[in-house]
């Protein structure tokens, strides 16, 4: 229904990865964000979060290279900038709080995954200056049948340039 209408083009929001679409319906403006799942997702303080984006996900990709083997550029990572009153973090951290979620495909030894985020953890705090107090990290895992990608599921992927039982 919205396409038969005067759609407007994607807008990009000026901190952060988040877009939005508004298109009017009868006479009336709609707007929706698009929110496509990411495979890695930093929440934080917009304040703090927004200048150290490149940074990050320098670390990030560091990180997954040298913990997972996965070549830089293959993970998408979104940014969530968020305002002081729609971030609530634990009180006894700092500004420089961020929340790391990793979607992976299911498959990594523990031992893997564990060597990981203690990776990011020191990539973040010495080559960034966040204590490993003000991050949070999460591994989420689904198995390869879940993942959609390049036109095929992820069990069907025969080209992926990584192993995942590491």
């Amino acid at each position: 229904l919205a396409n038969l209408c005067f759609p407007i083009p994607p807008r990009k929001h000026p901190y952060c990865a988040r877009f939005e679409i508004i298109t009017t319906i009868c006479g009336m403006v709609i707007k929706q964000r698009l929110r496509k799942k990411k495979m890695i997702t930093v929440y934080g303080l917009k304040e703090t979060l927004t200048p150290r984006r490149k940074a990050i996900a320098k670390a990030i990709y560091d990180s997954l290279n040298l913990g997972l083997d996965i070549p830089h550029g293959k993970h998408t990572i979104r940014f969530e900038c968020l305002d002081k009153e729609d971030f609530f973090y634990p009180e006894d951290r700092s500004e420089n709080y961020i929340a790391i979620e990793i979607n992976l495909m299911q498959g990594r030894l523990e031992g893997t995954k564990k060597r990981l985020i203690k990776m990011l953890f020191s990539e973040l705090e010495y080559k960034i200056g966040i204590k490993s107090y003000d991050v949070e990290i999460t591994i989420k895992e689904q198995p390869a049948h879940c993942w959609g990608f390049r036109g095929m599921t992820g069990d069907e992927a025969r080209d992926l340039v990584y192993d995942l039982n590491v």
